[in-house]
């Protein structure tokens, strides 16, 4: 929900002052890359897709619409779930899932989720058949890829983020813009709730990690210190909550790095946060190491070939954003340009 209020509220002070994309001949495209979803301005109908060629170097800043004939990539884009050759890209304000040749960035048509889709993450369970949060539909919606179409709709808690697939369930994080503190576990053979899980306040972000848990980054509450924030632990075979680590500072964006640690962003920065929850996170990367206009870091992933985290900056919300690169211990590499608010970083090696 913050990141639809900070770009409401710029795209409100600003229209048009949006540096253009610098013009450079589009990199071939390779197995090797990081994709990053631009969000845009909010309703400004500039959301992107920049490419980074990890073999290579070269960037294409604006990949979707250079490959498209110029056409946007909509508005407010939010996520990209890459399976195999193909990226399948929320774009919430259009209430569209966009599909993309990962290998040439052609579009390969869209799933129209109707008004108020709203899509915000996916995940696919195989190369026809996916999910996706609904943020103000309050469900989550199953669709085909071969068909384009919507094949079903299942009611969840309040506005729905994070989603991921694990043991043969669904598990969808409920931020109630800060005053939920659900998971909805669905079965997937039956598309049936089976099961509502209780966490820490705003949970947004959920991943399934090699170790075999799933882990939920829960905001907490923006006004009240005292509203638990941090990280949950899931057992995806019984779908209990098993563990929990106080993080404080209101934490959100999440990874995990080489099997034994999460990198969880709050206000500070990055925190490395060991997986057993046995020590207290460890701030690796400062805030102002990424962003030293605003401190806010706006995503994260990582290369676990590479050992490299890449955080994404916006900058001041208003201008094209960049990308840092640190290694393992915080020290930075490089940067790259990228679109408007790069608000999403997906690692294809």
């Amino acid at each position: 929900m913050q990141k639809i209020l900070l770009l409401f509220v710029t795209s409100l002070l600003i229209s048009s002052c949006s540096k253009d994309n610098p013009v450079n001949p589009p990199p071939s495209a390779s197995s090797k890359g990081i994709y990053v979803v631009n969000e845009g301005a909010f309703s400004q109908n500039n959301a992107s897709l920049t490419y980074y060629n990890l073999e290579t170097g070269d960037v294409d800043y604006n990949a979707y619409s250079n490959a498209n004939n110029g056409t946007p990539l909509g508005d407010n884009a939010n996520s990209m779930f890459i399976l195999n050759d193909k990226g399948y890209i929320a774009v919430d304000n259009s209430n569209k899932i966009e599909i993309i040749n990962l290998d040439n960035f052609k579009s390969l048509g869209q799933i129209d989720l109707g008004a108020g889709g709203s899509p915000r993450e996916i995940w696919m369970v195989d190369s026809t058949e996916g999910y996706a949060t609904s943020l103000y539909s309050n469900q989550v919606i199953k669709f085909n890829t071969v068909t384009k179409s919507i094949t079903k709709k299942i009611d969840v808690g309040s506005y729905p983020e994070g989603i991921v697939g694990s043991s043969g369930k669904l598990f969808v994080a409920n931020s109630g813009f800060g005053v939920s503190n659900s998971i909805s576990v669905i079965d997937i053979a039956t598309q049936n709730i089976i099961k509502t899980l209780h966490v820490g306040f705003n949970p947004r972000v959920i991943i399934a990690a090699s170790d075999g848990n799933v882990y939920v980054a829960c905001s907490g509450s923006f006004t009240d210190t005292t509203v638990f924030s941090g990280v949950y632990k899931i057992n995806p075979v019984t779908a209990l909550v098993v563990d929990s680590i106080k993080i404080n500072k209101n934490p959100g964006e999440m990874c995990e790095v080489s099997g034994s640690r999460l990198f969880v962003v709050n206000s500070d920065g990055v925190n490395s946060v060991d997986m057993s929850f046995t020590s207290s996170p460890n701030l690796t990367i400062t805030a102002a190491a990424v962003n030293n206009v605003t401190m806010v870091v706006y995503s994260i992933a990582y290369d676990k070939n590479s050992q490299t985290i890449y955080c994404g900056n916006p900058k001041d919300f208003t201008q094209n954003g960049e990308v840092a690169a640190f290694n393992i211990n915080g020290s930075e590499l490089k940067r790259f340009n990228t679109g408007i608010n790069p608000g999403s970083i997906v690692v294809r090696n």
